[in-house]
């Protein structure tokens, strides 16, 4: 029976929101924790931060973790991994590549779920570090590395072909997505990440770092095809719909008369 695609929430990144920027510059907690919910309420089950310097990051874990979400704790310094990767909330670590990979023995003692990021190293290599590691392989993630179309547009055909060649070769293997990467530079970004990750859903994708806010009804009514039998996608689609007309209505009350 097909699962339910997970969702983690990419807005808590000073690279990706000046809203979060700016309240990280300020320490303003109220903001993160609403840009936080805001992920959760749209769906997201785990939320992703990432800040460069070491004391910003650590604050934002602090702030969302108060959420009581599973937080992805996402750098690409090593150091900064191991001084926070124990950091209560932290359940996921994004990502492992190449000079990285060395953390599998830490995230495997600290019972941390690892994405292992393709951009510079092949699947072989994640998989079998992870192996002599003894890192359990349920509990990677395999991400083909996202590149935006607007630099090539052959970009997107190859992340589904390096999907697909993932699934084949290692079968079970779960794997992830930085969904929105795919659409940097290009216009109306949301119909192509919605189309991409269709795509990529009917491959089997397991994940995607997204912005689950955005995704729009498509993305919804996929997800209840690939139901698990509850019906609680069919559920989440109703609700989400519902919310969507009652803040168009309210935003049109609160719209000054033309």
């Amino acid at each position: 029976m097909t699962k339910m695609m997970l969702m983690i929430g990419e807005r808590l990144n000073v690279f990706a929101s000046k809203k979060v920027n700016a309240a990280v510059e300020t320490r303003n907690e109220e903001m993160i924790l609403a840009v936080a919910r805001e992920q959760l309420e749209a769906g997201a089950q785990v939320l992703n931060v990432h800040a460069p310097e070491r004391e910003n990051l650590k604050w934002l874990l602090e702030v969302a973790g108060r959420t009581g979400a599973p937080l992805s704790l996402d750098s690409p310094d090593p150091d900064i991994i191991r001084s926070l990767l124990g950091m209560p909330g932290v359940k996921f670590l994004n990502s492992l590549s190449a000079g990285r990979l060395e953390l599998f023995g830490e995230a495997k003692a600290r019972h941390v779920k690892v994405v292992g990021m393709l951009h510079d190293v092949t699947a072989d290599e994640v998989v079998e570090t992870a192996k002599k590691a003894s890192f359990p392989l349920e509990e990677l993630y395999l991400d083909p590395a996202v590149m935006p179309v607007s630099m090539d547009a052959s970009y997107a055909r190859k992340l589904v072909e390096r999907h697909r060649d993932i699934k084949l070769r290692f079968p079970g293997m779960k794997t992830i997505v930085g969904i929105s990467n795919i659409s940097t530079g290009m216009p109306r970004p949301m119909e192509l990440k919605a189309a991409m990750l269709v795509t990529l859903l009917n491959d089997g994708l397991d994940a995607a770092i997204c912005n689950p806010a955005e995704l729009g009804f498509l993305a919804r009514a996929h997800a209840i095809i690939r139901d698990d039998g509850s019906g609680k996608s069919t559920i989440e689609y109703i609700r989400a719909f519902r919310k969507d007309v009652a803040a168009k209505k309210a935003a049109q009350g609160a719209a000054p008369p033309k």
